[in-house]
């Protein structure tokens, strides 16, 4: 149970309303005190009335309840003054909030939406793609013979990619759905990555090289900036927000991990331009998933507001 107590000050310096009459089954400037497990409730009809009040709530809020409050004032004058307090004595140490139990049980109802796995894949793709990137400055000097001055201005033009496409990215997120967004890009990266993977490294596709990863760069940026907001239009509760955030990003940062390996293995083993077809094809597998995820977030939410 949660320890609280409410603290009422009121002050009505004029009448604030009638004297009390008989059939409202009160009596004249005594307030009227239910103070019960489920509910308080502290009703006064007042004229001239001035008191100090410190009432132990008798509150016993279950887990993943929230406690509702109002305050209603009728026939009040300009000079009344009326002040509630809601203080928690304990600090919070006898709150279901934040114990062990409370967060086993998070963590069990995030494990049972399908949705939350959803946008795992779709973070789990859109990072592998982002780790893709990584690649442009090597494939550049290897493929395309570019030297590695060139090859540096290249990675550093494609970071200054990721302001203007996150800002964008949100706003036509906004406009169209956030799922559906997230659908466009991967097919955006899938080509991208697919045309990276078959491009001959010849002078004259330069243009086209350079022109492809301000695409990919783009739609990169623009997918970070905006596959969180999947958890809201994917319907996440508001109060396993935290948990189901970090799950996410438990799966979804797994690139970290296997694709700088994939990327060495393959680039060491294999002659340099089957070595970076391969990758940027697993790359593109990789995004068809996100892609396959993100329909079926969107599935979810047409299906849901279709009913509502």
């Amino acid at each position: 149970m949660k320890n609280s107590s409410i603290i009422i000050f009121t002050a009505f310096f004029l009448g604030c309303v009638g004297p009390s009459e008989a059939d409202h089954g009160l009596v004249k400037n005594m307030p009227a005190i239910i103070n019960t497990t489920s509910a308080f409730s502290f009703i006064l009809r007042g004229d001239n009335y001035s008191s100090e009040n410190s009432i132990e709530l008798s509150f016993n809020l279950q887990e993943g309840k929230n406690l509702a409050s109002s305050l209603i004032v009728t026939e009040s004058k300009g000079n009344d003054t009326t002040l509630i307090r809601l203080e928690d004595e304990d600090g919070g140490e006898n709150s279901s909030v934040g114990t062990f139990n409370s967060g086993l049980r998070e963590i069990t109802t995030v494990l049972k939406l399908p949705v939350v796995w959803l946008i795992a894949v779709v973070v789990l793709a859109a990072y592998s793609a982002y780790w893709g990137t990584y690649r442009f400055t090597s494939y550049s000097t290897d493929i395309f013979s570019l030297s590695v001055v060139a090859a540096g201005a290249i990675s550093i033009g494609k970071m200054w990619m990721s302001p203007p496409s996150a800002l964008l990215a949100g706003f036509i997120s906004d406009k169209i759905g956030i799922a559906k967004s997230v659908a466009i890009l991967f097919v955006v990266l899938i080509f991208s990555f697919i045309v990276f993977a078959f491009m001959p490294g010849i002078p004259s596709l330069l243009p086209v090289m350079i022109v492809n990863v301000a695409i990919a760069s783009l739609a990169v940026f623009a997918l970070r900036g905006i596959y969180f907001a999947l958890l809201e239009e994917g319907g996440i509760p508001m109060i396993i927000t935290g948990t189901a955030t970090g799950f996410i990003s438990m799966i979804g940062f797994t690139p970290d991990v296997f694709m700088p390996l994939i990327g060495g293995v393959l680039l060491d083993n294999l002659p340099s331009v089957e070595g970076y077809r391969i990758f940027f094809l697993i790359v593109a597998g990789i995004c068809g998933l996100g892609l396959m995820a993100a329909l079926m977030i969107y599935r979810i939410v047409i299906n849901r507001d279709t009913r509502h």
